[in-house]
């Protein structure tokens, strides 16, 4: 979403009116998560048992319980699906898939914000020429806008609708780049603890049939260490979307009856402060 508003605002908007835009995206992830949990369904199996207890007249007992299939022992399910399969599917291929996204919002928004500041500077130049021209009585220029104040008004309406939707913009997609970061730094040790896992299995398997323990111990430290930063990742998103969110900082401030601290230097962690927004008179002023 973030991307599309971002890269390709033209495509955004045109397929915003879709009545099937929430089923694209949630249908294929459903689809996907079927896939690839499905296996999940042969990896245990139900057993019965019976216990002979008529020698003291209780009769005989029987009763179930449940143990992995031949499938989950084998060695090579568990080294191809079990290890590798999720290491790319949840770990590799996302981690990609998001460096790469966040990349060209980053460069779209760095992009917007050198075109706001070109066009920041070629204002202010017309507008100087325009003023030392009059002055000294060598042209009679003016601007649209006294001409026909009126359209000049609506064309200033409109210049200041667009930054201002752009800025809307360009503040989500820092909130997402936050979010992914911080799904980064709290999900890394998960895929490396995963990706050593996978890669010691055999030195592992050889341990465990000698009834010897081949796990360090400091791995088996960041396995806890890994649950905590799961937990933290997942009650993380409050603290970006005050931090990182103007409008949510700004009425949660209303909520709780603050006024909101707008100066530059608490604007928050957006690059988003750089961006210009335009006045009806056409100059810019720094968000």
């Amino acid at each position: 979403e973030r991307y599309l508003a971002v890269c390709r605002p033209h495509h955004y908007r045109e397929v915003q009116g879709r009545s099937n835009r929430v089923i694209i995206y949630i249908l294929p992830a459903l689809l996907a998560a079927l896939a690839i949990n499905i296996t999940k369904f042969f990896e245990v199996e139900t057993v019965e048992y019976c216990v002979d207890f008529t020698h003291c007249g209780c009769g005989v007992i029987s009763d179930q319980y449940h143990k992995l299939t031949e499938m989950r022992l084998n060695k090579d399910y568990i080294i191809y699906f079990h290890l590798w399969t999720w290491i790319f599917v949840t770990g590799i291929i996302p981690f990609s898939i998001l460096i790469v996204l966040n990349w060209k919002i980053y460069s779209s928004m760095k992009r917007l914000r050198q075109n706001l500041t070109r066009r920041t500077s070629a204002a202010v130049g017309i507008r100087d020429v325009l003023a030392r021209t009059k002055q000294i009585g060598k042209a009679s220029l003016s601007l649209d806008t006294v001409k026909d104040p009126v359209s000049g008004h609506l064309i200033a309406k409109k210049r200041q609708k667009r930054v201002t939707i752009q800025s809307k913009e360009c503040n989500l997609a820092m909130i997402l780049i936050c979010t992914v970061a911080t799904f980064f730094f709290f999900h890394m040790p998960r895929l490396l603890t995963s990706v050593y896992e996978a890669a010691t299995f055999h030195k592992q398997s050889n341990c465990t049939a000698k009834k010897l323990d081949y796990l360090p111990l400091w791995f088996l430290y960041s396995i806890v260490a890994m649950n905590v930063m799961l937990v933290v990742n997942a009650s993380s998103n409050f603290c970006i979307y005050f931090f990182a969110g103007k409008l949510f900082r700004r009425n949660l401030m209303k909520l709780l009856g603050r006024k909101p601290n707008l100066s530059p230097k608490t604007n928050g962690i957006s690059t988003c402060g750089l961006l210009c927004r335009e006045q009806s008179n056409g100059n810019y002023e720094e968000e």
